[in-house]
Parts: structure tokens; sequence; C-alpha cells
């Protein structure tokens, strides 16, 4: 009688990896927020604007479990961006972030039930917004 190769079986049930995309322009900022959940073991890729998202967001084999984005950013914001990765990735996840904005009233109706994290925030307010974020099966991501 043949066994069946365990190995195979298992590594093709197994889910593909989650991993959470970072985009902000301010290094120390994007290094915290890697950091902070690398040490939760979250797999972690973080980046310095519009391009390198969108980039990071082709290559990738699965998209991200969550983006956490900057608003204001050189060349596109992250509103824009957003956008963009929704028209591919329809039900993205997302929290913004942001330390010159707090009224989300005036964004526009399409991104307004999206997340917002207001700058400063600690590492446990990132991590409680991540974990909800991670975890709300409304779709209000």
């Amino acid at each position: 009688m043949n066994k069946p190769d365990l190995l195979a079986t298992s590594s093709k049930s197994l889910p593909a990896p989650q991993w959470i995309l970072v985009v902000d322009d301010e290094p120390s900022m994007r290094n915290l927020i890697n950091a902070v959940l690398r040490v939760q073991g979250w797999t972690v890729q973080a980046v310095a604007g519009a391009e390198e998202a969108l980039a990071a967001i082709k290559a990738a084999t699965r998209p991200p479990s969550l983006v956490i984005c900057d608003v204001l950013m050189q060349s596109m914001d992250g509103l824009e961006l957003v956008r963009r990765m929704c028209a591919r990735i329809p039900g993205l996840n997302v929290i913004f972030i942001s330390g010159y904005l707090t009224d989300v009233s005036w964004w526009p109706a399409d991104l307004r039930h999206k997340r917002f994290l207001a700058k400063p925030f600690d590492n446990a307010q990132l991590l409680a917004a991540v974990g909800d974020a991670l975890t709300d099966t409304s779709g209000s991501g």
C-alpha cells in the first residue's frame, strides 16, 4: 500500500501567509510601525510612497491583509493611492494615518468608511487598530 504524501497534502492546505503593507513617507514613522508589527509576528512590507506601494501590490502573490497608509504624502496622497489599490483589490482593508488631519467628515464618501488613526499614537493604539481591522468581518475596512 502506498502511504499518502503528508507533506504534499499539508502544504496544499496551508493558507498563504498574511502580510501588512505600510505606506508612509516619514522614515521614522514607517520604521516604527514596521518594528512594532514585526515584533507581534506579522510579515510587513514598509514603503515610502505611492509608486512603491503600487509596485509591491503588483508583485505580491496575494493582496495584503491590511494597508496602513499615511494620508498626506508627496507625489500622490494616501486617499488617491487607496482608491487605486481598491480598484485592483475590492474590499481592501485599510487604516489611514495622519498627524495633520483629525476630522474625516470632509473625506470623499467612497473612503469615509475606512478606518483612521491620528498621529501620534502609541504602540497599544496601533496594535488595537490593527487587531480590530483584521478581525472585523463587516467590510468596513
